[in-house]
């Protein structure tokens, strides 16, 4: 709720049966009671709220902010597993590398190292509503996947083709995302502005989403704090939205771009991305 000196707030407890003991919240600054007996609610007075909990942001929908943009470029699995031979086969081959594209039979994706020398990686994997069963793509299913794109076995079986032997996959999560190329219509309303990714939403082909989002919290804090200090009037505020949403504009842009450049190459290779669509 917003009124003509600030926002309210009110948050209410969840329960997280994975926090454990050691969960925490602070809230203005002092650490937020978690206990038993604890209150299920409470409500917090500001001067300003700030969005930043993300592309399903509850903040945004509070203040009626809606999003723009194409439909769904692309829906992918996000497999983070474990493959501590493959970091070290690449670093014996001199690969090392933060990306790392794969064009096989099994599957086309990408392979984020995370950690090479730990053996910490993230498999991106395409997939398609309309011709696959999302619940089909399990941790095992996925598993075997990445194992023969990467030429080892989800078990540590199987081999590569220069007779070495496997690599083991082991997943530890699989979640789903949407890629988007979405802008919300405003930044603010009041006293409560939003920023990274629950104000937009780029495809990760540039790595705009993080730096854009960090620029956007850069841009508010410095224009916050002089209000706050009295060295510039309310008014300052204000600019937050058109700054920063036709920087997220120009960025939504040039990231479908890439995007689509970055297709070139399946397209070259026989793999026409729209060719799933049109099934």
């Amino acid at each position: 709720e917003q009124d003509a000196t600030g926002a309210r707030a009110e948050l209410r407890r969840c329960a997280d049966a994975d926090a454990g003991d050691d969960a925490a919240a602070v809230v203005g600054g002092a650490p937020l009671d978690l206990a038993a007996d604890a209150p299920a609610a409470l409500t917090v007075s500001t001067e300003h709220a700030l969005g930043c909990d993300g592309a399903r942001s509850s903040v945004r929908r509070a203040l009626g902010l809606a999003l723009e943009g194409p439909p769904t470029l692309q829906r992918f699995k996000s497999v983070h597993f474990r493959a501590p031979k493959l970091g070290d086969a690449l670093r014996a081959a001199g690969r090392n590398a933060m990306l790392y594209f794969f064009f096989h039979p099994a599957a086309i994706g990408v392979l984020v190292a995370h950690n090479i020398g730990e053996g910490e990686w993230v498999a991106q994997l395409p997939y398609y509503p309309q011709l696959q069963d999302e619940g089909e793509l399990h941790a095992d299913a996925c598993a075997e996947i990445i194992a023969q794109c990467i030429g080892g076995g989800a078990d540590g079986g199987g081999g590569t083709e220069d007779g070495g032997g496997g690599i083991e996959v082991d997943v530890r999560s699989v979640s789903s995302w949407a890629m988007n190329a979405l802008v919300a219509t405003r930044f603010s309303a009041g006293h409560c502005h939003i920023l990274g990714d629950a104000a937009h939403q780029f495809p990760p082909a540039g790595a705009f989403g993080a730096n854009t989002g960090l620029q956007d919290a850069h841009n508010l804090a410095w224009k916050i704090a002089l209000v706050h200090r009295g060295a510039a009037p309310a008014a300052l505020l204000r600019t937050y939205d058109g700054e920063r949403r036709a920087v997220a504009i120009a960025n939504a842009r040039l990231s479908v771009h890439n995007y689509h450049r970055g297709l070139r190459v399946a397209h070259a290779l026989g793999l026409p991305a729209a060719v799933p669509r049109e099934v």
